[in-house]
């Protein structure tokens, strides 16, 4: 019993000395950005009025295998047309987006210091992929400087033209004013954002942990004119802590109509649950 604790002990240490380790933040402008539209006539393409939109964070991009499982599988996530995803690498979301033969962009915001693994958003879908942004989000984590992004693009899907984006906001080890700050970031490049569209969508892991976070998080994107699309879902992420119940994965809509919602609690691939919308494109 004792040689078991003193394993869980080294082993509880080392994971917390990895992360304090800095990693490299990418932060030059829009670099480096990996974008593939090796299915843009593909015969998946065809005329529908629904649509659906998933955001999943995958657990620091380790089970990738899972993962395609799950998308593959379920009866709904495999009837995803914009997959968003969090804590990826390039590698990972490659090999996803080609078993699932979609088109995909990948930006990493950092490098992890030990693996050497790129750590960032992707946006993966069936409809053709262009200006594609990368949002830097202000203030690093206190800990160890990582820094968070919003990676953004321009989805044509059938003859409808979606602005999207896959954001990932830091943790509760920041303060809540400095990650209130990366929200107003966020509002600021939407309020500047000129692309026309036919409908905006925004999604991802926003560490929402307390009530009071999320509500100033609803708040800001409803000054924009966004509906809270995944109200009500209620948890979505496996906490540590079992008195906490977070609903951390989040998806915002503007100019669509929003038919269903739900999530897909599964922990096969992730500590976070698939959350996904149907959607269609108002009038």
């Amino acid at each position: 019993m004792k040689k078991i604790s003193v394993v869980f002990i080294i082993m509880t240490l080392l994971s917390i000395f990895n992360s304090y380790r800095k990693p490299l933040n990418y932060l030059e402008n829009n670099t480096p950005i990996y974008l593939s539209n090796q299915c843009e006539e593909n015969e998946v393409c065809f005329e529908t009025e629904k649509y659906t939109l998933t955001t999943f964070n995958i657990e620091k991009g380790h089970k990738i295998s899972e993962a395609i499982s799950l998308l593959q599988n379920h009866p709904k996530l495999n009837q995803t047309d914009i997959f968003l995803l969090q804590e990826m690498d390039h590698e990972g979301t490659r090999i996803i987006a080609e078993a699932l033969s979609l088109n995909y962009l990948y930006i990493p915001i950092n490098n992890e210091y030990g693996t050497q693994k790129d750590f960032g958003n992707s946006i993966i879908s069936r409809g053709a992929i262009s200006d594609p942004h990368k949002l830097i989000l202000p203030h690093g984590q206190l800990h160890n400087g990582r820094k968070r992004s919003a990676s953004f693009a321009t989805l044509t899907l059938d003859s409808l033209k979606l602005r999207i984006a896959s954001a990932h906001l830091a943790t509760p080890f920041m303060t809540t004013k400095k990650r209130y700050e990366q929200v107003q970031h966020i509002e600021e490049y939407i309020e500047k954002d000129s692309i026309d569209y036919d409908g905006y969508l925004v999604g991802g892991d926003f560490n929402a942990i307390t009530n009071q976070f999320r509500s100033k998080i609803i708040n800001k994107f409803d000054n924009l004119g966004f509906e809270y699309s995944t109200s009500g879902l209620g948890m979505t992420h496996l906490s540590k802590i079992p008195m906490l119940k977070p609903e951390l994965d989040m998806v915002f809509s503007k100019g669509v109509n929003v038919i269903d919602k739900g999530k897909v609690a599964d922990k096969t691939a992730s500590d976070h649950f698939p959350v996904w919308v149907d959607f269609e494109v108002c009038e």
